[in-house]
């Protein structure tokens, strides 16, 4: 029996298609439906017995409105035939109430319940805003029916007084039956979506849990990793001062004994340990700066002779790899900053561009911006940086090998180290085209107050 019901108040609408709120709708539109037909069938075959031509007109249409929205629900199983079938079902109540309330003496009478049940239907099955609208249809409507006895148009109960008790009874009952349906559908459906919610909740408190539990292990990962690279890093300095002492010792005892190839092997050893120990060393500094134990000292630093010292170191190394190192113009202000600190800036960016570039110069310069900033640009000949690139040459992680095919000597480190450092000052380091080709690297200080 209960399986049977299911199927006519499902109306051809399967369950393992669609969600339990949508079926539930369904179940209310086809059942409320279904009564409003089995109640005006009788009303119809009365109306023509008393021959009460309002009704005679109303109650089929009703009942015509109520079997199409049905047809169309049966027919397709989408969300805009429900529409089309709720909207058909809501003015067959509109026009079944009206012709029972003007038929039946105006307002006062159970036939507006069949009225009111127009925006209940709409709310429950489409939502607030048709609900509303129906609403405000009905109101009108009343209003409008309130007014026609003082414009002369007198409403009497066409319904024969013998049978006035009986109809009012059965109107009660229908209107009654439906009401239940359609409470019985809302009550069902806030459970549902509670219950919902509720679950939803828990899922959300346990993502939450889980996120936060993932978090504290990346954190704990990251602050081992932290460590891991602190201790390396101080570890590896012993053994590589080791070699970098002995290399010297051996070129120093061994002047003029070893030929050429034995001499440029062992002058590579340097180079290469010395690469190495930068690498180290600038590992070490981002370690640091994860930790928060990197400690700068503020102070007024003169960039004008911090250009000049960094220019004059390198310049061995330009002059080895046949490049120009040049200074430019710098206005004679001061950085607020670490002096030891920026000097490994400009120099690990100056050292980056002598090693990635192969022919032409290196440009040093600085000028004064807007809002207390001063601009130091690094310009080289180099083949221009990509914005991918550019992104990746300040990433720490994509520098832990050589860049694009060439041997940067442990320099590759450098850029990244360089970005963090200038951001604990409270600058910025930008890379973008040169003026004349090639790149600029554009670091931006605050200028000491």
């Amino acid at each position: 029996m209960n399986s049977l019901i299911d199927r006519i108040l499902n109306w051809g609408w399967q369950p393992e298609q669609h969600s339990t709120i949508q079926m539930r709708r369904i179940r209310t539109l086809s059942g409320s439906a279904l009564l409003l037909i089995l109640v005006a069938i009788p009303f119809w075959i009365r109306a023509v017995e008393w021959q009460i031509a309002l009704r005679m007109v109303t109650v089929p249409t009703a009942i015509v409105l109520t079997v199409t929205g049905l047809a169309i629900l049966r027919w397709r199983h989408t969300a805009r035939m429900h529409f089309i079938c709720t909207q058909l079902f809501s003015l067959a109540l509109y026009i079944a109430g009206m012709g029972a309330m003007l038929s039946s003496g105006g307002l006062g009478n159970i036939t507006e319940g069949w009225l009111l049940l127009v925006p209940v239907v709409a709310g429950i099955n489409l939502g607030l805003r048709p609900a509303l609208l129906w609403g405000l249809a009905i109101l009108i409507t009343l209003v409008a029916v309130a007014m026609l006895p003082y414009l002369g148009y007198a409403l009497a109960d066409q319904t024969p007084p013998s049978h006035q008790a009986s109809q009012q009874l059965l109107q009660a009952l229908g209107v009654f039956v439906a009401l239940m349906i359609l409470v019985s559908s809302f009550v069902s459906q806030m459970s549902q979506s509670e219950a919902a919610l509720a679950q939803q909740n828990l899922q959300l408190q346990q993502q939450i849990i889980d996120k936060e539990k993932a978090e504290r292990e990346a954190r704990s990962a990251e602050q081992a990793k932290t460590r891991f690279l602190a201790n390396m890093s101080h570890e590896m300095r012993t053994p590589l001062n080791a070699i970098l002492g002995f290399s010297r010792r051996l070129d120093k005892s061994l002047a003029g004994r070893l030929d050429q190839r034995e001499q440029e092997a062992l002058q590579r050893i340097a180079e290469c340990g010395g690469g190495m120990l930068r690498l180290v060393e600038d590992l070490f500094d981002l370690s640091a700066i994860d930790a928060g134990t990197l400690n700068l000292r503020q102070q007024p630093v003169a960039l004008g002779p911090l250009l000049e010292r960094v220019v004059v170191a390198l310049q061995p190394l330009a002059q080895q790899r046949g490049l120009q190192l040049l200074q430019g113009h710098c206005p004679d202000c001061a950085v607020s900053g670490d002096p030891d600190r920026l000097e490994q800036v400009l120099t690990s960016l100056l050292r980056y561009c002598l090693k990635s570039t192969t022919v032409g110069n290196v440009r040093t310069s600085a000028q004064l911006l807007e809002n207390a900033r001063v601009c130091v640009s690094i310009e080289d000949s180099a083949a221009p940086i990509g914005e991918a690139a550019q992104v990746r040459l300040l990433d720490r992680y994509n520098h832990l090998h050589s860049m694009g095919g060439q041997d940067l000597d442990g320099f590759a480190l450098g850029p990244a180290l360089a970005g963090e450092l200038i951001r604990l000052h409270g600058g910025r380091i930008q890379i973008g085209p040169g003026p004349q080709g090639g790149n600029c690297f554009r670091v931006l200080l605050p200028l000491h107050a």
